[in-house]
Protein backbone atom coordinates (compact mmCIF):
# COMPACT_ATOMS: atom_id res chain seq x y z
CA UNK A 1 0.00 0.00 0.00
CA UNK A 2 1.40 3.14 -0.65
CA UNK A 3 2.69 5.45 2.00
CA UNK A 4 0.39 8.26 1.15
CA UNK A 5 -2.78 6.23 1.58
CA UNK A 6 -0.99 4.81 4.83
CA UNK A 7 -1.24 8.80 6.13
CA UNK A 8 -4.25 10.35 4.82
CA UNK A 9 -7.63 7.60 4.75
CA UNK A 10 -9.87 7.62 1.81
CA UNK A 11 -12.86 9.06 1.96
CA UNK A 12 -15.03 6.87 4.30
CA UNK A 13 -18.41 6.47 1.45
CA UNK A 14 -19.97 4.64 4.73
CA UNK A 15 -19.66 7.82 6.87
CA UNK A 16 -17.94 8.10 10.27
CA UNK A 17 -18.31 5.36 12.58
CA UNK A 18 -19.74 5.44 16.22
CA UNK A 19 -17.50 5.93 19.00
CA UNK A 20 -18.06 2.50 20.87
CA UNK A 21 -17.42 0.36 17.81
CA UNK A 22 -14.60 2.52 16.97
CA UNK A 23 -12.93 2.48 20.60
CA UNK A 24 -12.92 -1.17 20.70
CA UNK A 25 -11.57 -1.77 16.74
CA UNK A 26 -8.79 0.82 18.20
CA UNK A 27 -8.21 -1.46 21.24
CA UNK A 28 -7.99 -4.49 19.41
CA UNK A 29 -5.08 -2.54 16.72
CA UNK A 30 -2.70 -1.04 19.23
CA UNK A 31 -3.06 -4.56 21.36
CA UNK A 32 0.81 -5.84 20.79
CA UNK A 33 1.47 -2.01 21.31
CA UNK A 34 -0.05 -1.74 24.93
CA UNK A 35 1.28 -5.16 25.26
CA UNK A 36 4.73 -3.81 24.66
CA UNK A 37 3.89 -0.65 27.20
CA UNK A 38 3.26 -3.12 29.79
CA UNK A 39 6.59 -5.28 29.58
CA UNK A 40 8.30 -2.44 30.11
CA UNK A 41 6.25 -1.12 32.90
CA UNK A 42 7.06 -4.78 34.23
CA UNK A 43 10.63 -4.80 34.13
CA UNK A 44 11.18 -0.77 35.07
CA UNK A 45 8.63 -2.10 38.39
CA UNK A 46 11.54 -4.75 39.19
CA UNK A 47 14.55 -2.38 38.68
CA UNK A 48 12.88 0.61 40.67
CA UNK A 49 12.06 -1.92 43.05
CA UNK A 50 15.14 -3.07 43.94
CA UNK A 51 16.35 0.58 44.00
CA UNK A 52 13.90 1.69 46.30
CA UNK A 53 12.95 4.09 43.96
CA UNK A 54 10.27 5.02 41.86
CA UNK A 55 9.09 3.67 38.99
CA UNK A 56 7.41 6.74 37.41
CA UNK A 57 9.67 9.86 36.91
CA UNK A 58 8.74 13.17 35.29
CA UNK A 59 5.11 12.11 33.94
CA UNK A 60 4.02 15.60 33.53
CA UNK A 61 7.16 16.21 31.52
CA UNK A 62 6.63 13.06 29.48
CA UNK A 63 3.44 14.12 28.61
CA UNK A 64 4.21 17.52 27.79
CA UNK A 65 7.20 16.62 25.30
CA UNK A 66 4.59 14.15 23.25
CA UNK A 67 1.89 15.91 23.06
CA UNK A 68 4.02 18.99 22.32
CA UNK A 69 5.67 16.86 19.61
CA UNK A 70 2.05 15.71 18.16
CA UNK A 71 0.71 19.78 18.19
CA UNK A 72 4.11 20.68 15.97
CA UNK A 73 4.77 17.51 13.46
CA UNK A 74 1.29 17.06 13.29
CA UNK A 75 0.06 20.01 12.48
CA UNK A 76 2.96 19.62 9.71
CA UNK A 77 1.66 16.77 8.63
CA UNK A 78 -1.84 18.28 7.85
CA UNK A 79 -0.50 20.89 6.31
CA UNK A 80 1.06 19.00 3.70
CA UNK A 81 -1.89 17.03 3.38
CA UNK A 82 -4.55 19.90 2.57
CA UNK A 83 -1.89 21.11 0.03
CA UNK A 84 -1.58 17.58 -1.41
CA UNK A 85 -5.61 17.62 -1.57
CA UNK A 86 -5.72 20.93 -3.03
CA UNK A 87 -3.23 19.88 -6.04
CA UNK A 88 -5.69 17.55 -6.56
CA UNK A 89 -8.99 19.52 -7.15
CA UNK A 90 -9.88 21.62 -10.38
CA UNK A 91 -6.99 24.17 -11.14
CA UNK A 92 -10.44 26.47 -12.10
CA UNK A 93 -11.54 27.01 -8.92
CA UNK A 94 -9.80 29.66 -6.87
CA UNK A 95 -7.38 29.31 -4.33
CA UNK A 96 -9.35 30.21 -1.49
CA UNK A 97 -12.31 28.01 -2.60
CA UNK A 98 -10.01 24.97 -3.13
CA UNK A 99 -8.21 25.20 0.01
CA UNK A 100 -11.81 25.01 1.57
CA UNK A 101 -12.97 22.28 -0.49
CA UNK A 102 -9.70 20.15 0.10
CA UNK A 103 -9.83 21.30 3.89
CA UNK A 104 -13.63 19.77 4.29
CA UNK A 105 -12.80 16.62 2.46
CA UNK A 106 -9.83 15.95 4.26
CA UNK A 107 -11.47 16.43 7.70
CA UNK A 108 -13.67 14.31 6.85
CA UNK A 109 -11.11 11.40 6.21
CA UNK A 110 -9.14 12.27 9.47
CA UNK A 111 -11.63 12.86 12.03
CA UNK A 112 -13.43 9.67 11.72
CA UNK A 113 -14.12 7.90 14.85
CA UNK A 114 -11.64 5.35 14.74
CA UNK A 115 -8.72 7.01 13.18
CA UNK A 116 -8.78 9.58 16.22
CA UNK A 117 -9.19 6.92 18.90
CA UNK A 118 -6.58 5.15 17.03
CA UNK A 119 -3.75 7.96 17.75
CA UNK A 120 -5.00 9.09 20.89
CA UNK A 121 -4.16 5.59 22.40
CA UNK A 122 -1.10 6.34 21.46
CA UNK A 123 -0.57 9.70 22.98
CA UNK A 124 -2.38 8.38 25.88
CA UNK A 125 0.05 5.58 26.32
CA UNK A 126 3.63 6.00 25.01
CA UNK A 127 4.29 8.89 27.49
CA UNK A 128 3.51 6.31 30.65
CA UNK A 129 6.16 3.77 28.75
CA UNK A 130 9.30 6.73 28.31
CA UNK A 131 8.40 7.88 32.24
CA UNK A 132 8.80 3.76 33.11
CA UNK A 133 12.12 4.06 30.95
CA UNK A 134 13.53 6.92 32.35
CA UNK A 135 13.09 5.70 35.94
CA UNK A 136 14.71 2.44 35.33
CA UNK A 137 17.61 4.01 33.53
CA UNK A 138 18.04 5.95 36.61
CA UNK A 139 17.67 3.01 39.09
CA UNK A 140 20.11 0.41 36.82
CA UNK A 141 23.65 1.66 38.74
CA UNK A 142 22.20 1.14 42.39
CA UNK A 143 20.87 -2.42 41.32
CA UNK A 144 23.88 -3.05 38.99
CA UNK A 145 26.95 -0.91 39.40
CA UNK A 146 28.52 0.24 36.39
CA UNK A 147 31.86 -2.54 35.72
CA UNK A 148 31.33 -3.71 32.70
CA UNK A 149 33.98 -0.09 31.32
CA UNK A 150 36.92 -1.29 31.01
CA UNK A 151 36.05 -4.20 28.70
CA UNK A 152 33.60 -2.65 26.93
CA UNK A 153 36.45 -0.22 25.84
CA UNK A 154 38.58 -2.65 25.83
CA UNK A 155 37.53 -5.11 23.71
CA UNK A 156 36.55 -2.02 21.18
CA UNK A 157 40.29 -1.40 20.75
CA UNK A 158 40.92 -4.93 20.27
CA UNK A 159 38.57 -4.93 17.58
CA UNK A 160 39.48 -2.05 15.59
CA UNK A 161 43.41 -1.28 16.31
CA UNK A 162 45.62 -0.16 19.12
CA UNK A 163 44.00 2.92 20.04
CA UNK A 164 40.01 3.70 21.15
CA UNK A 165 38.24 4.91 18.08
CA UNK A 166 37.86 8.64 19.02
CA UNK A 167 41.78 8.47 18.63
CA UNK A 168 41.70 7.04 15.59
CA UNK A 169 38.77 9.79 14.16
CA UNK A 170 40.32 13.13 15.74
CA UNK A 171 43.00 13.78 12.85
CA UNK A 172 40.11 14.38 10.81
CA UNK A 173 37.12 15.65 12.95
CA UNK A 174 38.69 16.84 15.60
CA UNK A 175 38.13 20.48 14.75
CA UNK A 176 36.05 22.79 16.83
CA UNK A 177 33.52 23.67 14.42
CA UNK A 178 33.07 20.41 13.61
CA UNK A 179 33.10 19.34 17.13
CA UNK A 180 30.49 21.97 17.51
CA UNK A 181 28.26 20.59 14.59
CA UNK A 182 28.42 17.02 15.98
CA UNK A 183 26.91 18.88 19.49
CA UNK A 184 23.94 21.04 18.08
CA UNK A 185 23.36 17.45 15.53
CA UNK A 186 23.10 14.86 18.50
CA UNK A 187 21.31 16.45 21.08
CA UNK A 188 19.10 19.38 18.36
CA UNK A 189 18.66 17.85 15.23
CA UNK A 190 18.48 14.39 16.86
CA UNK A 191 15.68 14.71 19.26
CA UNK A 192 13.28 16.88 16.65
CA UNK A 193 14.06 13.95 14.32
CA UNK A 194 13.00 11.15 16.25
CA UNK A 195 10.30 12.59 18.05
CA UNK A 196 8.94 13.75 14.30
CA UNK A 197 9.30 10.10 12.99
CA UNK A 198 7.38 9.06 16.30
CA UNK A 199 4.47 11.32 15.56
CA UNK A 200 4.32 10.46 11.59
CA UNK A 201 4.11 6.36 12.89
CA UNK A 202 1.47 7.10 15.06
CA UNK A 203 -0.84 9.20 12.31
CA UNK A 204 -0.32 6.53 9.97
CA UNK A 205 -3.92 4.32 9.17
CA UNK A 206 -4.06 1.31 11.22
CA UNK A 207 -1.77 -1.37 9.19
CA UNK A 208 0.80 -4.12 9.74
CA UNK A 209 3.65 -0.74 9.15
CA UNK A 210 2.15 0.95 11.84
CA UNK A 211 2.07 -2.15 14.36
CA UNK A 212 5.41 -3.12 13.55
CA UNK A 213 6.90 0.81 13.89
CA UNK A 214 5.42 1.74 17.21
CA UNK A 215 5.65 -1.75 18.65
CA UNK A 216 9.37 -1.65 17.97
CA UNK A 217 10.10 1.88 19.32
CA UNK A 218 8.28 0.53 22.46
CA UNK A 219 10.66 -2.59 22.31
CA UNK A 220 13.17 -0.65 21.62
CA UNK A 221 13.23 0.97 24.97
CA UNK A 222 12.55 -2.13 26.54
CA UNK A 223 15.50 -4.64 24.73
CA UNK A 224 17.93 -1.70 24.60
CA UNK A 225 17.82 0.98 26.92
CA UNK A 226 16.51 -1.35 29.70
CA UNK A 227 17.63 -4.63 29.88
CA UNK A 228 20.63 -4.17 27.93
CA UNK A 229 21.88 -1.30 30.00
CA UNK A 230 21.16 -3.30 32.95
CA UNK A 231 22.60 -6.53 32.09
CA UNK A 232 25.75 -4.17 30.22
CA UNK A 233 25.86 -1.60 32.90
CA UNK A 234 28.17 0.82 32.02
CA UNK A 235 28.82 5.13 32.42
CA UNK A 236 30.95 5.69 29.19
CA UNK A 237 33.82 7.37 28.49
CA UNK A 238 33.15 10.67 29.72
CA UNK A 239 33.00 8.70 33.67
CA UNK A 240 35.77 6.07 32.45
CA UNK A 241 38.17 7.69 35.37
CA UNK A 242 35.68 7.75 38.07
CA UNK A 243 34.08 3.87 36.98
CA UNK A 244 37.22 2.45 36.17
CA UNK A 245 40.56 2.40 38.53
CA UNK A 246 44.25 1.79 38.40
CA UNK A 247 44.42 2.44 35.01
CA UNK A 248 45.49 5.48 32.65
CA UNK A 249 42.06 7.30 31.74
CA UNK A 250 42.34 6.65 27.56
CA UNK A 251 40.03 9.25 27.19
CA UNK A 252 41.30 12.01 29.34
CA UNK A 253 42.89 13.77 26.06
CA UNK A 254 39.55 13.76 24.15
CA UNK A 255 38.00 15.50 27.13
CA UNK A 256 40.63 17.93 27.92
CA UNK A 257 40.45 18.53 23.65
CA UNK A 258 35.99 19.22 24.36
CA UNK A 259 36.79 21.12 27.06
CA UNK A 260 39.15 24.09 24.91
CA UNK A 261 36.00 24.04 22.51
CA UNK A 262 34.01 24.54 24.95
CA UNK A 263 35.54 27.57 26.75
CA UNK A 264 34.64 28.74 23.00
CA UNK A 265 30.93 27.77 21.85
CA UNK A 266 30.05 26.06 25.07
CA UNK A 267 29.16 22.19 24.59
CA UNK A 268 25.87 20.76 25.29
CA UNK A 269 27.53 17.66 25.63
CA UNK A 270 29.33 18.66 28.23
CA UNK A 271 26.88 20.15 30.33
CA UNK A 272 24.86 17.57 29.68
CA UNK A 273 27.56 14.75 30.76
CA UNK A 274 27.91 17.08 34.11
CA UNK A 275 24.62 17.27 34.95
CA UNK A 276 23.96 13.74 34.47
CA UNK A 277 26.22 12.86 36.58
CA UNK A 278 25.75 15.11 39.28
CA UNK A 279 21.98 13.82 39.98
CA UNK A 280 23.39 9.96 39.62
CA UNK A 281 25.83 10.82 42.64
CA UNK A 282 23.55 12.96 44.62
CA UNK A 283 20.48 10.37 43.73
CA UNK A 284 18.68 13.09 41.87
CA UNK A 285 15.19 12.13 40.10
CA UNK A 286 14.02 13.30 37.15
CA UNK A 287 13.36 13.05 33.74
CA UNK A 288 15.79 12.41 30.93
CA UNK A 289 18.44 11.74 33.30
CA UNK A 290 20.26 8.71 34.05
CA UNK A 291 23.84 7.12 32.86
CA UNK A 292 23.90 4.47 30.80
CA UNK A 293 26.44 3.71 27.69
CA UNK A 294 25.82 0.08 26.72
CA UNK A 295 24.33 -0.37 24.17
CA UNK A 296 23.45 3.16 22.88
CA UNK A 297 19.74 4.51 22.40
CA UNK A 298 20.56 7.58 20.42
CA UNK A 299 22.44 5.14 17.48
CA UNK A 300 19.99 2.49 18.19
CA UNK A 301 17.09 4.78 17.38
CA UNK A 302 18.78 6.08 14.78
CA UNK A 303 18.97 2.50 13.43
CA UNK A 304 15.29 1.84 13.92
CA UNK A 305 14.58 4.84 12.65
CA UNK A 306 16.19 4.30 9.43
CA UNK A 307 14.76 0.77 8.56
CA UNK A 308 11.35 2.31 9.36
CA UNK A 309 12.50 4.64 6.23
CA UNK A 310 13.45 2.32 3.82
CA UNK A 311 10.00 0.89 4.52
CA UNK A 312 8.41 4.22 3.35
CA UNK A 313 10.50 5.48 0.66
CA UNK A 314 13.85 3.82 0.12
CA UNK A 315 15.60 7.15 -0.47
CA UNK A 316 14.14 8.17 2.50
CA UNK A 317 15.93 5.12 4.37
CA UNK A 318 19.57 5.86 2.77
CA UNK A 319 19.20 9.16 3.96
CA UNK A 320 18.59 8.29 7.34
CA UNK A 321 21.06 5.70 7.32
CA UNK A 322 23.74 8.00 7.02
CA UNK A 323 22.41 9.79 9.66
CA UNK A 324 22.67 6.74 12.02
CA UNK A 325 26.16 6.70 10.62
CA UNK A 326 26.89 10.41 11.53
CA UNK A 327 24.91 9.46 15.09
CA UNK A 328 27.39 7.14 15.84
CA UNK A 329 30.29 9.16 15.07
CA UNK A 330 28.93 11.74 17.10
CA UNK A 331 28.92 9.50 20.30
CA UNK A 332 32.03 8.74 20.31
CA UNK A 333 33.73 12.14 19.30
CA UNK A 334 31.98 13.89 22.01
CA UNK A 335 32.67 10.92 24.53
CA UNK A 336 28.85 9.59 25.19
CA UNK A 337 29.94 6.23 23.97
CA UNK A 338 32.32 3.33 23.37
CA UNK A 339 32.65 2.64 19.47
CA UNK A 340 31.30 -0.56 20.32
CA UNK A 341 27.79 0.94 21.98
CA UNK A 342 26.41 2.20 19.07
CA UNK A 343 27.51 -0.95 17.22
CA UNK A 344 25.69 -3.12 19.38
CA UNK A 345 22.75 -0.91 19.44
CA UNK A 346 22.22 -1.30 15.81
CA UNK A 347 22.53 -4.90 15.93
CA UNK A 348 19.57 -5.05 18.65
CA UNK A 349 17.29 -2.44 16.54
CA UNK A 350 17.97 -4.57 13.59
CA UNK A 351 16.66 -7.37 15.68
CA UNK A 352 13.75 -5.72 16.93
CA UNK A 353 12.55 -4.54 13.79
CA UNK A 354 12.58 -7.85 12.79
CA UNK A 355 10.87 -9.16 15.59
CA UNK A 356 8.24 -6.68 15.70
CA UNK A 357 7.82 -7.41 12.31
CA UNK A 358 7.39 -10.72 12.84
CA UNK A 359 4.69 -10.04 15.80
CA UNK A 360 2.48 -7.78 13.51
CA UNK A 361 2.01 -10.31 10.83
CA UNK A 362 0.73 -13.03 13.70
CA UNK A 363 -1.26 -10.10 14.96
CA UNK A 364 -2.55 -9.53 11.84
CA UNK A 365 -3.17 -13.24 10.94
CA UNK A 366 -5.25 -14.01 14.00
CA UNK A 367 -6.76 -10.48 13.81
Amino acid sequence: MPYEQLLYPPTLVAGRASVGPAFVSAIRESRTFRLAVCLQLLASAVICALAHRPMLIGLVDSYETFLSAAVVFGSMALAVAVFRERARTPARLPATAAYRDAWKLLRAELLTAEYVVNVAIVFAVAPIAISAFSAAKQAIPFVHPFTWDARIAALGVRLHGVAPMWALMQPFLGHPNLTIAMDWFYHRFWTAAMLGSFVGGALLRPSPLRRQYLLSVVLLFLIVGTLGAFFFASAGPAYYGSVVGGSPNPYAPLFQYLRGVDLQAGLMSLRGEQTLWFAYTHRIEGFGLGVSAMPSMHVASAALTALFGFAVRRWLGLLLTLVTIAMWIASVNLGWHYSLDGCVGIFLAAITWWLAGRIAALDSATA
